[in-house]
């Protein structure tokens, strides 16, 4: 088996992992959560050990971004700039997951305290509930942000040197704007969207098929940029 093919197949399990713990699993147990609003206060101590599990899942799976980074530097050959491009994204992204896991962590404990204060802190705590909730959502669309970006840059990678079929990762790399013009950019401009959930399942299937892909069938010959 060749170095590539080897790589590739890490590659693959680093981006399988980062998909399920990173980007999809997590979410899904925060679902309620997320979707409460201001009402977070009073629901949030109830699950405290799902949020606190998921707060492990993501740290776990944002560090996959770094870990396919780094891996990524022995496949690209000499297009060094691609997998710096990858990099620097990973850290970002990686920075804001971190912020994103300690505003989920403070929506926690803002809960713990409502549950156990008297009339009086309740009610203060109730009064800044919304402007909490709307820290968290701002650094949590920032966080998916910059995770779509890097995505993008990694595909990018991976059509520059032909690590998986061209069609493949062009599909992943167009499913990068329908993911921002569906979720993302929503929330920043202020415009609602029918079915955002839509406009990121294309972007999500197209990573889940490049992880198995990678995982089955290893990297592809790695390409010099001299030809391309």
């Amino acid at each position: 088996m060749t170095e590539s093919k080897q790589g590739g197949r890490l590659l693959g399990m680093l981006l399988l992992v980062h998909f399920a713990l990173g980007l999809m699993v997590p979410y899904i147990m925060l679902h309620p959560v997320s979707r409460a609003g201001a009402t977070f206060i009073e629901s949030a101590a109830a699950v405290d050990g799902t949020m606190r599990l998921a707060m492990l899942m993501l740290f776990v799976g944002s560090a996959c971004a770094l870990a396919i980074a780094i891996r990524l530097w022995d496949l690209v050959g000499e297009q060094r700039w691609l997998a710096l491009l990858v990099l620097a994204l990973g850290v970002i992204s990686f920075t804001l997951q971190l912020l994103e896991i300690a505003h989920w962590l403070s929506l926690l404990s803002i809960s713990h305290a409502y549950a156990s204060a008297d009339p009086a802190g309740a009610a203060m705590l109730q009064a800044m509930a919304p402007a909490a909730y709307a820290i968290f959502r701002w650094v949590h669309y920032s966080h998916i942000f910059l995770a779509v970006l890097w995505l993008f840059s990694l595909y990018l990678a991976f059509h520059r040197t032909a690590a998986v079929p061209k069609l493949l990762s062009a599909a992943a790399m167009l499913g990068v704007p329908l993911h921002l013009v569906g979720i993302v950019l929503p929330v920043f401009a202020g415009y609602r969207m029918a079915n955002p959930d839509m406009f990121g399942a294309p972007l999500g299937l197209a990573t889940l098929v490049t992880a198995l892909w990678l995982m089955w069938k290893g990297a592809g010959p790695i390409r010099s940029s001299r030809q391309t």
